[in-house]
């Protein structure tokens, strides 16, 4: 039962989420280094698992303790990820990482996470105009 749910909201949050594409504002101003972009993986699994975040391993899947996330848990934080650096992470990036069997998402490690990020920022950030 909890996969069909699983399997549900991440239809929905590929219909919904696919369906525009944000501007992003970041990285015009101020570039953003690979430490800050870890800093923010690391500050929102820390917020969604409710552990401390110096507890969090960068190394480690999610799946295992501390955090002990199941896929609903990876989906959650990919969305916040997206919300607070304003990119749309496609399917295609997680899966390189997890394959396509959702059961492994949670599989993900948080230097992986940071690594999609910040090839989705490079790829969607602005042409700079001169």
């Amino acid at each position: 039962m909890r996969s069909i749910f699983i399997v549900a909201l991440l239809l929905v949050v590929v219909t919904i989420g696919c369906g525009h594409k944000p501007v992003t504002t970041l990285g015009i101003k101020q570039a953003i280094t690979a430490e800050d972009v870890e800093r923010v993986v690391r500050e929102k699994i820390a917020e969604l698992m409710a552990v401390d975040a110096a507890t969090i391993s960068m190394d480690r899947p999610l799946s295992d303790p501390p955090l002990k996330a199941d896929a609903l848990d990876c989906v959650e934080l990919v969305m916040e990820l997206e919300e607070r650096f304003e990119i749309v992470i496609p399917d295609a990036s997680i899966e390189r990482y997890t394959g396509a069997d959702i059961k492994l998402f949670a599989k993900i490690t948080p230097n992986q996470l940071a690594l999609i990020v910040r090839a989705e920022l490079k790829a969607q950030r602005p042409k700079q105009t001169r």
